[in-house]
Order: C-alpha cells, then sequence, then structure tokens
C-alpha cells in the first residue's frame, strides 16, 4: 500500500523503558526508520539494513533489538498504529532476519 524510505521520528519517553536507567526522566528520542512499508492488509512493518560483519542473525538480533523497539514505539506514538513486525536485512549475510 505504501512504502516510506528514511522516515524520520522524534518521541518524548521515559528513558527507563529503553535502557537500565532508573530514573523517572522523560527525554526525546530522534531517529530515522530505513524503510516503512503498510501493507495492502494494513499491516506496518519496520526493515533495518545492516552492514555490520558477523557469524549470525543472533549477534545482529542482539545488538539492535532495542534501537528496532525504539522505531517501533516511534512509529506507534506517531501514526497510532500497531507496528506488526521488525526486521533487520543483513547485507553480510545476505538475509532478512525477524526481530
Amino acid at each position: 500500500k505504501s512504502i516510506r524510505k528514511e522516515l524520520p521520528f522524534v518521541i518524548y519517553y521515559d528513558l527507563k523503558d529503553f535502557t537500565d536507567i532508573t530514573l523517572n526522566e522523560r527525554t526525546y528520542i530522534q531517529g530515522v526508520i530505513d524503510l516503512f512499508i503498510v501493507t495492502s492488509n494494513g499491516e506496518n512493518i519496520i526493515i533495518d539494513f545492516k552492514t555490520d560483519k558477523v557469524e549470525n542473525e543472533d549477534e545482529l538480533i542482539k545488538k539492535y533489538d532495542t534501537q528496532l523497539e525504539i522505531y517501533k514505539k516511534g512509529i506507534e506514538l506517531s501514526l497510532k498504529e500497531k507496528v506488526s513486525g521488525m526486521y533487520i536485512y543483513s547485507f553480510h549475510l545476505d538475509k532478512l532476519i525477524k526481530v
């Protein structure tokens, strides 16, 4: 239905939801989502491209799952829509990885 590349977002959110910080502080978090797709079924999909040289997909998931959760929260807060899928595309592994 639609494809958005380099989609910027800014959210004002609790730090403790994404980090080990126990302070009750909010901050602005900004980012750029590589690829955001809305399918014909209305599903919202985030794809983040990575060039890291890794041995397996688990390394990428462990390293970037928090980043993708922030992207998900950015979409859900700004568009008032649920994200139904998050993926990493690894150029090194030549593989689309579900997170």
